[in-house]
């Protein structure tokens, strides 16, 4: 569309119409824009289908003035138009005398991070811009894009992606908001899963919390794990760890880790189990400082308390591993599993 473009010019400095910067006829690229309102001059009279693009490459607004009586806008013949640093425009005319300006900004439909600040308008980007996430299926929409403090907006997903994690709600009419809440995981057997050997403390669920999951303070999680015991007078005990150095369901849980809850040994004939607690992530991003609390064990009718909150220092950028163990003194068959969910709390 536009073939003749010529090596960079420079906006008049200190403005005005007289002086103005003579534009060329098809693309002119302003290399130099020193200061707001340094000015360029349209290369040809307003006359119906006509149209010239400019791209200010310069580091301030340049004020862009019609030859003779012509308007810009909705502006005065002697007023001009700014248009912005690091921006493209094109001026079409549609009306004799008049050039309407219509501004061409960049869109990114193949990136793999969302927008932040700096996805500026020294980018090429403006309000309007589209961009389109495809690492997580994510679109924005650029409100605003001045150098350095960009604005962009969530304005979707793809059916089954997710929300970005700062998403807030308004609570009620009042200036609070909240976070989403809501499950991660839901492990559900029917059937039960039993220990697999006696003796010691074998894995019996476990989950994988994805890494960089506590990435900022406040982020927290809640969970619950419920099974049976067998219809005997033998020893049981079931606990609930979060970040344990191993865990596969079948073999003894690793070393380390926080214990959440804990039913201690106990002789239950028949009857459930349940084992929950909590981590919250305190401190600064990568510190790996989460807070654990026990929201207790219960086994049958018995409820054995809480304890104090721990102290967890898992580390935040690698996945981290949950898991619910049970130790069968006599029969395997004296424990099941059924029910393990988390919960998490942006």
């Amino acid at each position: 569309m536009f073939p003749n473009v010529l090596p960079p010019i420079t906006a008049f400095a200190g403005g005005g119409k007289t002086n103005a910067t003579k534009l060329a006829e098809d693309c002119t690229v302003i290399g130099t824009c020193a200061t707001a309102g340094d000015s360029v001059m349209a290369p040809i009279a307003a006359t119906p289908g006509v149209m010239f693009r400019v791209i200010n490459n310069g580091v301030a607004a340049t004020q862009v003035y019609g030859i003779g009586t012509d308007t810009i806008g909705k502006n005065s013949a002697g007023t001009g138009y700014s248009q912005a640093a690091f921006s493209t425009v094109d001026y079409m005319c549609n009306t004799a005398g008049n050039w309407v300006p219509y501004n061409i900004f960049t869109d990114n439909l193949a990136a793999t991070t969302d927008p932040t600040v700096t996805n500026d308008n020294t980018q090429g980007y403006g309000p309007g811009s589209e961009w389109f996430n495809t690492s997580n299926n994510r679109a924005w929409t650029c409100l605003s894009a001045a150098t350095g403090a960009a604005n962009w907006f969530f304005s979707g997903a793809v059916v089954g992606s997710a929300e970005p994690a700062g998403i807030v709600t308004q609570f009620g009419s009042g200036t609070a908001l909240m976070g989403e809440e809501g499950n991660i995981n839901r492990q559900i057997s029917a059937a039960g899963v039993q220990p697999g050997a006696t003796g010691a403390d074998n894995v019996i669920a476990v989950y994988s919390l994805p890494a960089n999951s506590f990435d900022v303070n406040g982020r927290g999680l809640t969970i619950t794990a419920m099974g049976s015991f067998g219809a005997t007078g033998n020893n049981k005990r079931i606990k609930l760890f979060f970040n344990p150095a191993t865990a596969v369901v079948g073999s003894t849980v690793g070393a380390g880790g926080t214990l959440l809850a804990d039913t201690g040994t106990v002789t239950t004939n028949g009857g459930g189990w349940m084992v929950s607690g909590n981590v919250f992530k305190y401190g600064a991003t990568g510190s790996n400082t989460q807070l654990a609390t026990s929201n207790g064990a219960i086994s049958g009718a018995v409820h054995n308390g809480v304890s104090a909150p721990a102290a967890a220092t898992a580390v935040e950028s690698g996945a981290i591993l949950i898991a619910v163990t049970g130790n069968a003194t006599t029969a395997a068959s004296d424990i099941l599993f059924q029910w393990l969910e988390v919960n998490a709390m942006n």
